[in-house]
């Protein structure tokens, strides 16, 4: 038993080391557990700290490929609908705004789909 208090106590130590996450509070490494140890480990800096990444290495997965895909169908969708109301209804200041500062069309045409416009 006093064996395994001693290790437990060593990790504790190891955990809220701030050279080896990163961070000075134990409360971090508390909540987040390993994870936080393995995944934000980014090697030596200058100022004797180590830096957090969070980006991943390797090919996108196919849900964020999906949400960018369908995000920017729909700002595309949006742009495109504002451009043609326009055209429709004769609006050449918007429709101007619209083709030349691409926000002001997507915000257009959202409103065009909600009935605001």
């Amino acid at each position: 038993m006093p064996k395994q208090r001693a290790q437990i106590t060593a990790r504790q130590a190891e955990i809220s080391d701030p050279h080896l996450t990163g961070t000075a509070t134990p409360i971090v490494a508390a909540v987040f557990g390993d994870s936080f140890k393995l995944n934000c480990y980014a090697g030596p800096s200058t100022s004797g700290r180590k830096a957090m990444t969070w980006r991943r290495q390797g090919p996108m997965d196919m849900n964020t490929a999906v949400v960018i895909l369908l995000t920017g169908l729909f700002i595309y969708s949006a742009w495109l609908t504002s451009i043609v109301f326009c055209s429709a209804h004769d609006e050449r200041p918007l429709l101007i705004a619209a083709a030349a500062f691409f926000p002001v069309g997507v915000v257009h045409g959202v409103g065009v789909w909600f009935g605001g416009w």
